[in-house]
């Protein structure tokens, strides 16, 4: 992996060899198409080293829109990857081979944008996928300038594939849009996955697929090609260097080894910027800025100001830097004062309905926030220790908990806000809309606790059963404030009421006054 050296050195690469690198498409993995296709027809041949890129966790169903999305993310990760091999392992760019089936051939495009070290020396691309990637903007889509040779392959053109002609060679298998032998009942995906199939074989094929150019895709259609084009045949596929048929296909053969790198998303993309996903971004009252994490000037042009307290804050599902609570937290802090406030904006990848993402988004988050805390420790500037940065979720608060939130307890201090579970003023017309309500209202709460004047005052109880009926009778010494203003003493479980409308905050209970709960719909 990119951040884990060791891994590198213990790889069994084979000296001096091709390098393969191969890249699924939408719902695959390492071991699926064109894995499982092509990789044993390059280990059947010569050696090689093969690398499959693995990011099965953001190209998952139903999510086609997030997955075609996320291949900017993966493009970028593979391309440091490679040069990082390249600058820091003496591999050679010419070693390396790109070559992605249909959402895979978009990541391939991708890879070549973000090369740093050098422009790649082939790119093959099967069947690239058309959905959402229909654009003249070549930057977004894989074409010729993405490589030194790109080299594309068309078998389902129209519904899962291009038609476009993008590459410095484009191959059109059967008129490129339907495949013989593929049935009606399973066409389109037939169609779409003879690309790998043909590829593969190609590899160690005796005979050859050999092409014929064509002035137009009509003319082949009708079967013209001849009358316009001389018979001068290409070798489509692994060698597709010009041959003539009688040509033996030269390979060299010896004992074949390869190693599977996993590339994941969670564990080799370094985030440099706002694309996908937006992993920092530097927020101020006027326009927001975007800190490059790979470069120290970045931070140093910026506005970002080491005597301010610096606060994180990270959405949920379905949330984003432009959007509540985002913007209302933002808010309130400027209300108060002089922050550096860090919108950690992961929108992208906890879009609706794709709530299956939340099982690993977070965990990518946490990564991207870590690298970031990093970055201010050691920046030769604007250097801030991670002690002085406060990430918003350190004291956990419980106001929907056993549904939609965790009931805990799993931080230092655990809130659990009018019992926890349920929240006055959250009756509505549907249960989903109730619980919904239930869970989002500590945003509210927290934002409330920045500028709050009385502030919500919680304090310890024996059981959530004590507190319910109103049993509760801490000592005034042992109330901690919720929220912004909690001191960093505080453990163990707290209770706390509030009141069903704004302004939520109680204020302090005061001597002799118990710790009551009040009903969750009143």
């Amino acid at each position: 992996m990119v951040n884990d050296s060791e891994s590198i050195k213990r790889a069994p690469w084979v000296p001096d060899a091709p390098i393969k690198v191969l890249i699924h498409g939408y719902t695959g993995h390492k071991d699926y198409s064109p894995n499982t296709e092509i990789r044993p027809a390059y280990l059947k041949c010569c050696d090689y080293s093969i690398i499959s890129v693995d990011y099965n966790n953001i190209a998952r169903e139903p999510c086609y829109p997030e997955a075609a999305r996320n291949t900017e993310l993966v493009g970028k990760c593979t391309a440091q990857l490679i040069c990082e091999l390249v600058n820091n392992y003496n591999f050679k760019l010419e070693q390396f081979h790109v070559i992605g089936f249909s959402l895979g051939g978009q990541v391939a495009g991708f890879i070549g944008n973000y090369m740093s070290c050098g422009q790649l020396d082939r790119i093959t691309a099967l069947d690239p996928a058309m959905p959402l990637f229909v654009t003249t903007d070549t930057k977004k889509k894989v074409d010729k300038s993405d490589a030194k040779f790109v080299d594309i392959l068309h078998t389902n053109a129209l519904e899962k594939g291009k038609l476009e002609a993008s590459g410095t060679v484009d191959f059109y298998a059967n008129g490129g849009i339907t495949q013989p032998g593929c049935k009606a009942t399973e066409e389109q995906s037939c169609n779409h996955a003879r690309a790998p199939i043909y590829y593969a074989e190609s590899i160690n094929t005796e005979v050859g697929f050999y092409a014929t150019k064509c002035h137009t895709w009509i003319t082949y259609m009708i079967g013209w090609c001849e009358l316009f084009n001389s018979r001068e045949n290409i070798l489509f596929g692994e060698y597709y260097q010009k041959a003539n048929k009688t040509q033996r296909l030269e390979r060299k053969r010896s004992h074949s080894r390869f190693e599977i790198f996993s590339i994941r998303h969670h564990v080799s993309c370094r985030p440099t910027d706002v694309h996908i996903p937006r992993c920092n971004s530097i927020c101020i009252p006027e326009k927001g800025e975007l800190i490059n994490t790979l470069d120290n000037d970045s931070l140093t042009r910026s506005r970002f100001n080491t005597k301010h307290p610096t606060k994180v804050v990270v959405h949920g599902f379905g949330g984003g830097r432009n959007l509540s609570p985002s913007t209302d937290m933002r808010k309130a802090y400027f209300t108060r004062g002089n922050y550096n406030i860090i919108i950690v904006d992961y929108g992208s990848l906890v879009k609706e309905p794709c709530l299956s993402q939340v099982e690993w988004a977070p965990r990518f988050a946490g990564l991207c926030i870590a690298q970031l805390i990093e970055y201010l420790q050691y920046h030769p500037v604007k250097s801030v220790p991670p002690e002085k940065v406060h990430t918003i979720g350190y004291n956990i608060l419980h106001t929907g908990a056993g549904i939609l939130g965790q009931w805990g307890p799993n931080g230092h201090a655990d809130f659990y806000v009018n019992g926890g579970s349920s929240q006055p003023g959250c009756a509505h017309d549907t249960i989903f809309q109730t619980l919904s309500c239930d869970h989002t209202k500590v945003t509210p709460y927290f934002i409330e606790s920045i500028n709050s004047r009385a502030g919500f005052w919680a304090g310890p109880c024996n059981s959530l059963f004590s507190y319910l009926i109103g049993w509760c009778e801490p000592k005034d010494t042992e109330y901690v404030l919720m929220g912004e203003h909690l001191t960093h003493n505080a453990r163990g479980v707290y209770y706390v009421t509030t009141n069903a409308k704004p302004p939520y905050a109680r204020g302090f209970p005061g001597k002799s006054r118990r710790l009551r709960s009040i009903t969750p719909y009143s």
